[in-house]
């Protein structure tokens, strides 16, 4: 008979890569591919189940691009856990912190339609706010914030999107609502092909294939990496890299 035992706590449902590394979880280090994706493209689509890792994706692409090395490097939590230096921490990254702006529409309240809007002003204010762009945004549009945020910090912008097409989904069998999604994305996200001169890096998730929605028509640029051999461990843990962390104990 056999008994499993963990080094560390398992992250079960854990989406913040913040507390990941500082709350003593493992974490099987995806920095490899993620070195790749943002230094050799710009736009890219991720689509993958619920539940498969993507907003833990999310969350460390933006630490890295908010420029917290601190979170990639070996340190000691403060119940004495070893945390060790990931792969990118390794490389000749420049940790440079740029404007990051993230939408995550895998929140369970979002699934009342009426709440969209509302998160999608509150998101852009929070923005604002953050980077001190209040006086410069006149219209609260994702586009003028994008533009704004460049101006200040002379930095171009990154653009998470987390779960796009919850809303679609909860919507199938309503057009009405469906209609409603589908033009409220289509404005928000349509101009940001013709901002390229702005945007440092733009990263989007969801369930389904993002063209089989008609929500980026116009943002045709994006380099869909869902069914990309050398992407597919890029969320998710396979058992082969797990097993490191585990021991096996005999009575």
């Amino acid at each position: 008979m056999s008994m499993l035992s963990t080094k560390r706590k398992y992250p079960v449902g854990i989406q913040s890569f913040e507390s990941i590394r500082y709350d003593g979880y493992v974490y099987v280090d995806k920095t490899p591919l993620i070195h790749k994706m943002i230094t050799e493209g710009k736009h890219y689509f991720l689509s993958r189940p619920r539940r498969f890792g993507k907003s833990l994706l999310v969350s460390t692409l933006a630490a890295i691009f908010e420029g917290r090395r601190e979170l990639f490097e070996a340190f000691t939590t403060e119940e004495g856990i070893e945390q060790p230096q990931l792969y990118i921490d390794t490389t000749n990254w420049r940790w440079e912190k740029y404007p990051v702006i993230r939408f995550d529409f895998s929140e369970t309240n979002l699934k009342q339609f009426v709440k969209l809007e509302e998160y999608i002003l509150q998101t852009l204010e929070h923005f604002e706010e953050r980077h001190g762009l209040t006086e410069m945004v006149k219209s609260h549009s994702l586009a003028e914030a994008i533009r704004c945020a460049h101006e200040k910090m002379g930095r171009r912008v990154v653009v998470l999107v987390d779960e796009y097409d919850t809303l679609m989904l909860h919507s199938i069998g309503y057009p009405e609502q469906m209609d409603f999604v589908r033009d409220t994305f289509s404005a928000l996200f349509g101009p940001l092909k013709g901002l390229d001169d702005h945007l440092q890096f733009v990263f989007i998730t969801g369930i389904s294939k993002f063209s089989q929605m008609g929500i980026f028509s116009k943002l045709n640029n994006l380099e869909n990496i869902s069914m990309q051999l050398t992407y597919e461990s890029i969320c998710g843990i396979s058992e082969e890299e797990l097993t490191p962390y585990i021991v096996y104990k005999c009575n």
